[in-house]
């Protein structure tokens, strides 16, 4: 028996499922294109998120849907009679639909990952706005969206110093930090000064840096952190360390601090962080040490 698709059902297919649309239509290599297309649309919005405002990206997505609901829309509408395809029918589009969905997750859970920064915590390493590439292979926690699906053993070592990202002890929720302590090492922040195993890591000074949302000048500084070099901010109106009466710290073990020091050997098992801009960073300092199981990847791209 033949069939003709329906040209309003191609069309709100196309507008609420996109290239859906264009596969009940009977256009299987154009959906294929536009999708495509709209992977690389999303790498170049991913790549430069300051050329692309919110705006702008919501308008692109529209767009792509308008243009997948005509092109479905008419395609329909001038289509033969002909056999009725399996992809075509209600459980190949649901086929379709859900591999596409299935191989979008778990190339988030086990390759790579985006990350949208929205604090100054990292800054001016990464700032808020800043897209973040994580790589995931190897790492302990298997995680999509801040969201824990389960944990591995890991086959990948953190390295001190490493920009890393994990699921955060206190929400669940992905946070990206730098690695400054291992097990094992004794990891002092000492009158705003950072030292592992007894040495400090802070380099000479670097300018200036100011902050474009509240216009502060912060005093840079060159840091290296085992192989790693980068520069970290000193803000000398806040407070360093949290005070001695700070209730989170009060389980911790392994940690002494005081009204400028805070002093902490790693356990096994676990990571200290710390954001770059450093007094300016809600980090291990006020809720402890990270779990080697809580570590989902490793940043190896910055994208302003």
């Amino acid at each position: 028996m033949n069939w003709k698709p329906n040209a309003a059902t191609a069309a709100v297919l196309g507008l609420i499922a996109g290239p859906l649309g264009m596969v009940y239509a009977g256009m299987p290599l154009g959906a294929l294109i536009i999708l495509l297309l709209s992977v690389l649309a999303a790498a170049f919005c991913f790549a430069y998120p300051a050329s692309v405002s919110s705006d702008g990206l919501l308008l692109l997505k529209l767009g792509i849907a308008v243009v997948c609901s005509f092109l479905a829309y008419r395609v329909a509408r001038s289509a033969s009679p002909r056999p009725h395809p399996w992809y075509a029918r209600w459980y190949g589009l649901m086929t379709i639909g859900v591999v596409i969905a299935l191989l979008f997750l778990l190339f988030r859970l086990f390759l790579f990952e985006g990350y949208r920064v929205s604090s100054a915590s990292m800054a001016p390493t990464a700032e808020p706005g800043d897209n973040l590439l994580i790589a995931k292979q190897g790492y302990a926690a298997q995680s999509v969206y801040g969201m824990r699906f389960g944990v591995r053993v890991a086959d990948r070592a953190v390295a001190r110093g490493e920009y890393v990202a994990f699921i955060s002890p206190t929400q669940n929720a992905m946070f990206a930090m730098r690695v400054v302590g291992v097990p094992g090492d004794a990891v002092a922040y000492r009158n705003r000064r950072l030292y592992i195993n007894g040495v400090a890591t802070r380099g000479p000074a670097n300018g200036d840096y100011l902050d474009g949302k509240t216009m502060r000048r912060y005093q840079r500084y060159q840091e290296k952190i085992g192989e790693f070099k980068h520069e970290v901010l000193d803000d000398i109106d806040v407070r360093a360390v949290p005070p001695p009466d700070y209730d989170a710290f009060k389980p911790i073990t392994n940690c002494t601090f005081g009204e400028n020091l805070l002093e902490c050997t790693v356990p096994p098992g676990h990571y200290f962080v710390m954001g770059d801009n450093r007094d300016n960073s809600f980090d291990s300092r006020y809720w402890g040490f990270v779990s080697e199981t809580a570590i989902t990847g490793k940043v190896i791209g910055i994208f302003h």
